[in-house]
């Protein structure tokens, strides 16, 4: 008989337990990746970065976002929200953070909805580059946080992207008045 007294507190329990792993937040393998992954630019041109997800994330509240670059190559000009953060009429804040030790080589902004949520798929932020000099700049990524309503943090991948800076002019050699006229006469 005691087996059947404990029986509806096993039930009981058992299915408390199902409750809470249903409504727990599952892991999310999300991906955020710059785009274009692979650029090339001349000197002295603008190109805007992409970080995009292309994975479905359905409750986005807030995400912080830090990329690494080559600041003897490009030139960091600003940030502007991506589809993610417009796309939902609703207010939203980006907010670009200083780097703390120069040289300035890294990107960092935080992002979030003011009103609601949103969600993934989509442009996260763009980047605008200036390139001042030639070579290879790889965007490198450090850190990508989202965070949902509830303030759950969850941690994506991330895939960064190179930049190839060709052809920068040649600085030339000032040219007095003095030598101009020797060369004709």
């Amino acid at each position: 008989m005691r087996r059947y007294r404990w029986s509806p507190c096993l039930v009981s329990l058992g299915l408390a337990c199902l409750l809470v792993t249903a409504l727990a937040p599952g892991a999310r393998a999300v991906t955020v990746g710059v785009s274009p992954a692979d650029t090339i630019m001349a000197c002295e041109d603008t190109i805007v970065v992409r970080v995009a997800s292309a994975d479905v994330f359905p409750d986005l509240k807030a995400y912080q976002l830090m990329f690494h670059y080559d600041s003897s190559i490009l030139r960091y000009l600003g940030a502007e929200a991506g589809d993610v953060l417009t796309g939902t009429g609703q207010p939203f804040v980006v907010e670009e953070l200083n780097d703390v030790a120069p040289p300035p080589d890294t990107v960092w902004v935080d992002c979030a909805q003011l009103v609601g949520s949103t969600s993934c798929p989509g442009v996260l932020i763009y980047f605008k580059f200036k390139a001042i000099a030639a070579g290879d700049c790889p965007i490198t990524c450090l850190t990508v946080d989202f965070r949902d309503s509830w303030n759950v943090q969850t941690i994506p991948d991330c895939v960064g992207g190179v930049v190839h800076v060709t052809t920068c002019p040649t600085p030339a050699r000032a040219v007095t008045w003095g030598s101009l006229k020797t060369l004709y006469r």
